[in-house]
């Protein structure tokens, strides 16, 4: 295994740069880091250097998400706005969440973006926030076009199905949320985009369809497996959890962190789970839809496969603050 270390030396040698969220291009060729110095470096791999900087939040950066097709990155920090960044040149789109027409949740309608992710085909982005809410904003406009509302706590993370008519939240209230967007795209089909609360042809919100419950913590991290049938989450209780995405009943728990799980990030082709957790390590597990011996399903009926996981012999740990690519 070999080890690629990335340095930017133009940041001062002194004292610590916690970096606070990072994200790969698409196509493997660059890693994207949010920093606390509020910027976002590109860093071509392999030339190990930074190819650009994305400076203009105005405070630490805390979620990165690259566009399907790498021309685009959003960018979500504490200042209480998301960005989306031009890759080619570097313009920038502000989306706020604070000329919101809703009343504040618990007196902070105002608070800062936790999560981002871009829709698989590009046309939205979806953010959580500290107050509870998930939004939602067209990306050639800029303009909000939903809030969705049902968490009672913190929204710490966001993740679009892979179809884009779906979205999974993760929130300090201990749950997870599934959140039906054919609403949103059947506006969109109409040509009837219109910013949150102005006229629109058809008033349909995005509902939630499934409640996930189970985790006896803050639940800070989620991703939905590519073949859509799976979501999986970290929490604060230290497990990571795999749940049926239609019915929401879990299916595997995998324990073995020391902390808090903080991240996840499933492989594009199946089999394999990455975690990453406030013990300092970060772990690869794999596993397996293993067949079931029990009785065939009714005719018409689907039935999946039961899951087994384990900790693959791989087992990364992180004690400083360079990035190491491995």
């Amino acid at each position: 295994m070999k080890t690629c270390i990335l340095i930017d030396d133009t940041v001062p040698k002194t004292g610590d740069l916690y970096i606070r969220s990072l994200c790969f291009s698409p196509d493997g060729k660059y890693l994207a880091t949010g920093a606390e110095d509020k910027k976002i470096r590109i860093w071509d791999i392999a030339r190990k250097r930074v190819r650009n900087v994305f400076d203009g939040h105005q405070q630490e950066i805390y979620s990165l998400d690259f566009s399907k097709d790498g021309r685009m990155i959003v960018s979500g920090s504490g200042d209480k706005t998301a960005r989306i960044w031009e890759m080619e040149s570097g313009s920038c789109l502000v989306l706020s969440i604070v000329d919101s027409s809703e009343p504040p949740f618990n007196g902070i309608g105002d608070a800062g973006v936790t999560s981002v992710a871009i829709s698989p085909d590009g046309r939205f982005v979806a953010a959580g926030s500290l107050d509870a809410f998930v939004r939602l904003w067209d990306v050639q406009t800029g303009h909000l076009v939903e809030r969705l509302a049902g968490h009672k706590d913190s929204v710490y993370s966001v993740a679009f199905t892979p179809d884009g008519k779906g979205l999974v939240s993760g929130s300090l209230d201990q749950t997870l949320k599934h959140w039906d967007l054919t609403p949103l795209l059947r506006r969109t089909q109409v040509g009837n985009i219109k910013k949150e609360g102005g006229a629109s042809v058809s008033q349909e919100k995005c509902q939630c369809t499934v409640d996930f419950r189970g985790h006896k913590d803050y639940v800070l991290s989620v991703a939905v497996s590519h073949d859509n049938q799976w979501v999986v989450s970290g929490s604060k209780d230290r497990c990571v959890q795999f749940w049926d995405i239609a019915s929401a009943q879990a299916q595997l728990m995998l324990q073995g962190h020391k902390n808090s799980v903080i991240s996840i990030d499933l492989s594009p082709t199946g089999g394999m789970l990455a975690t990453g957790s406030g013990d300092c390590g970060a772990r690869l597990w794999t596993y397996t839809t293993s067949p079931s011996k029990k009785k065939k399903p009714k005719e018409g009926r689907k039935k999946k496969r039961p899951l087994s996981g384990k900790l693959d012999s791989s087992r990364l740990r992180a004690t400083d603050f360079e990035i190491k690519i491995m």
